[in-house]
């Protein structure tokens, strides 16, 4: 490489534009880690952005940016470009705060903005005396220059000053150099946090990966943490660090999980952390209001251990590491799962006895359940869950309380709003406890789970079972409605769901609804009835294919349930009849649903329905729009949890950051000297007495000029002061005398 490659290289690495570009730079990239969630799976971007913006924020490490190699090269070269800067202009600048620029030239103050001449009115000797004093009691820095006769000709003034002068002192002085500090300590701070930054930006872990030192681990669990090797951990001697440490009630742990873009890797602390307890409280609305967690810190190095209690911003600090109470979770609480068969397709109803899984445990589903090589994987157990019934927009039971597809159906379902909405002021209540689990195939693909323990009064006129699901992590949760019977169960409703995939108890409940409904009509009435009823319960159920698919295309998919009726509806009556057919149909649908929901209350010797309760009716109605959403669950399977014993767990968030001190000092370097800059004017003033005129006509004469690094009206006002302090010029005549120089 030539020289001046280097040189214009150099040239260009400590050019302003090149630092103010890489701070663009920077900001964009920040802007960007504060909108993109960092350090999130793969399936919140494929949500947030598609597949393929998910795969480039990857790509260029989006998700985590203030550790992406490209961010902390980007901060490297500022800090680089930066240093060259200050160390090239700051000796110039200490320099210049040191000078008083004494041997400026008459005529170069003459040509200044702000200055005056006026003849003097004593004896130089002691006007210098008094000047002196004076400006150094309004804490200006002066300086006395003694210019002998014939030193002070001014050869380049205008023409009515090009005449020698007699000689005289000039007393030069200066205020507010500190303004130069300013720009030093202004540019000192960007080195300083940006150092700091890099210091704790996560390269020492980022490194070991690169280099091939360290595998990072795909995904974190107790196995996983049990056989991780040291390939997978971070010595206790790691300068800086971020991780999360997870502790059980009872448990210690020694380590922190650190998480990179590629998995996770696990850092050895210098201590470990045994939680005692974890205490927790809430507000009405279900927000924590405080939580805290009493620790036994063992040390490694001394072996002593000490009681300690970690609470919202009372962080503990050991070894230069501080621990903050981050959040809480389950610590494994053993749970009572009974898996109940939805039998939608093969009609089978048999319920084996309850599992029994802590939760993050993995379990193999017995075959029995029908379901061969499926996994149960459960997830969290949330004790409190406070929500807003009141069918707003914030409301998650409400906003996804359908599990159907968004628009299928969606005309007819119009029939059953009103027993799907609350209008009712805000009500937050406590739902209570809910059990996340996944369903694993034996392809891998998984479907996640959240099932309520109660049944809910969402307003549907009857308690609920909410039982929601989910396809991808960070999507909503749609609630399946089952209601609860007059038992207190879900059971009425499971047999019904039973009933309507066994064709003698469906025959038989549309055979008593069909005799029900035309007591009063003939035989052929009835038999007329029954053959309507039993094909509308056909579409229902997707087995009126044939009648739908005559102008459907072979590629859709068949509809079932209320969709399917609806496009029966619509595809056999004219737009004028539609209403009218779809009040008929409603009234057949909800006949046959009241029949088998009788037939099973008489099946288990339970009491009848009453026609005339409302609370039946609800009941009854919601059964069908129940039936209608079993259609889009995604397995016919589903656990109920019946018990559990609870073991919280604490999150601690554990930092070793010795590049914050570098950022708080930069910081306040930066406060320092953006104020020095913005609110500190540099000015100097010069004030020359001595002769001037003619040898026939010699006289005294005072030449006062004043300079500012910002030329505001402030500086003019502090000129008129001068003026009339030190020589008793009133503000007019200084104005006029500047004023005229100014025209000139």
């Amino acid at each position: 490489m030539s020289e001046q490659a280097l040189r214009d290289g150099y040239a260009l690495l400590s050019s302003m534009r090149f630092a103010i570009g890489l701070l663009l730079v920077v900001a964009l990239a920040a802007m960007v880690g504060t909108l993109l969630p960092q350090n999130e799976t793969k399936a919140v971007y494929v949500e947030r952005l598609g597949a393929w913006g998910a795969e480039l924020a990857l790509a260029l490490q989006l998700n985590a940016v203030y550790s992406a190699w490209w961010f902390v090269l980007i901060l490297a070269f500022l800090v680089l470009s930066t240093s060259i800067c200050v160390a090239r202009n700051a000796p110039k600048y200490l320099r210049e705060m040191r000078r008083y620029k004494e041997h400026v030239r008459l005529g170069h103050l003459r040509a200044m903005p702000l200055h005056m001449e006026l003849p003097l009115q004593e004896e130089p000797q002691a006007g210098i005396a008094r000047l002196q004093h004076d400006l150094q009691a309004q804490h200006w820095r002066v300086r006395v220059q003694q210019r002998g006769q014939g030193a002070a000709v001014d050869a380049v003034a205008p023409q009515a000053h090009a005449q020698a002068d007699r000689g005289g002192t000039m007393l030069a002085a200066r205020k507010g150099g500190s303004n130069k500090l300013g720009y030093i300590a202004s540019h000192c701070a960007i080195v300083l946090i940006c150092l700091g930054g890099l210091l704790d930006s996560g390269i020492w872990a980022r490194v070991p990966v690169w280099l091939g030192w360290k595998t990072p681990l795909p995904a974190i669990s107790a196995a996983q943490l049990a056989d991780a090797q040291a390939g997978n951990t971070l010595s206790a001697a790691t300068p800086a660090y971020r991780g999360s440490v997870i502790v059980s009630e009872g448990a210690q742990t020694g380590t922190a999980i650190l998480p990179q873009s590629s998995g996770f890797l696990l850092q050895t602390l210098p201590f470990t952390l045994e939680l005692l307890r974890f205490e927790v409280d809430y507000y009405s609305t279900g927000m924590p209001k405080l939580f805290a967690s009493e620790v036994i810190v063992h040390d490694r190095a001394t072996g002593e251990s000490t009681e300690q209690r970690i609470a919202v911003n009372h962080p503990l600090r050991v070894h230069g590491v501080d621990i903050y109470q981050s959040s809480f979770a389950d610590g494994g609480s053993m749970l009572q799962l009974l898996p109940q068969r939805l039998g939608r397709f093969d009609g089978q109803s048999a319920a084996p006895a309850q599992l029994q899984a802590k939760v993050r445990d993995t379990v193999v589903l017995p075959a029995a359940l029908g379901l061969p090589g499926y996994e149960l994987e459960v997830l969290d157990l949330r004790v409190l869950n406070v929500e807003d019934l009141t069918q707003t927009a914030d409301s998650r039971l409400a906003v996804v309380a359908d599990v159907r597809p968004a628009g299928l159906g969606s005309q007819w379902h119009n029939q059953w709003q009103d027993a799907q909405r609350i209008r009712r002021e805000l009500d937050l209540r406590n739902v209570g406890p809910s059990v996340d689990y996944l369903l694993r195939d034996p392809a891998g693909q998984t479907q996640q789970f959240r099932n309520f323990m109660q049944p809910v009064d969402v307003g549907d006129g009857v308690p609920v079972y909410l039982l929601g699901m989910r396809g991808q992590q960070g999507q909503e949760f749609a609630y399946w409605r089952v209601p609860q019977d007059a038992q207190g169960s879900m059971q009425t409703f499971v047999e019904v769901l039973h009933a309507i995939n066994e064709p003698a108890r469906l025959q038989a409940a549309i055979d008593s609804y069909a005799a029900a409904s035309a007591k009063a009509g003939t035989a052929d009435v009835q038999q007329q009835t029954q053959q309507f009823a039993a094909h509308i319960m056909a579409i229902f159920l997707g087995q009126g294919a044939q009648t739908l698919a005559q102008t459907a295309d072979a590629l859709e998919p068949v509809p079932v349930g209320l969709a399917a009726v609806q496009a029966f509806i619509e595809q056999q009556f004219s737009a004028a009849q539609q209403s009218q057919a779809s009040e008929a149909v409603t009234r057949i649908l909800q006949g046959i649903v009241w029949a088998l929901i009788e037939q099973q209350l008489a099946l288990q010797g339970w009491p009848a329905l009453d026609a005339g309760d409302a609370s039946a009716q609800a009941f009854a109605q919601q059964t069908l729009v129940a039936l209608d959403q079993a259609f889009y669950y995604p397995v016919p399977l589903t656990f109920i949890l019946t018990g559990f014993e609870q073991v919280q767990a604490s999150v601690f968030e554990v930092s070793k950051a010795p590049g914050r001190l570098l950022v708080y000092s930069g910081a306040l370097a930066l406060i320092v000297g953006v104020f020095a800059m913005l609110f500190i004017r540099e000015r100097r003033l010069w004030i020359w007495l001595g002769h001037s005129g003619t040898e026939q006509a010699p006289q005294n004469v005072v030449l006062m000029a004043l300079s500012s690094n910002r030329k505001t009206i402030d500086a003019e006002q502090e000129f008129h002061d001068l003026a009339r302090t030190l020589f008793g010029v009133n503000q007019t005549g200084a104005t006029h005398h500047a004023g005229d120089r100014e025209q000139k």
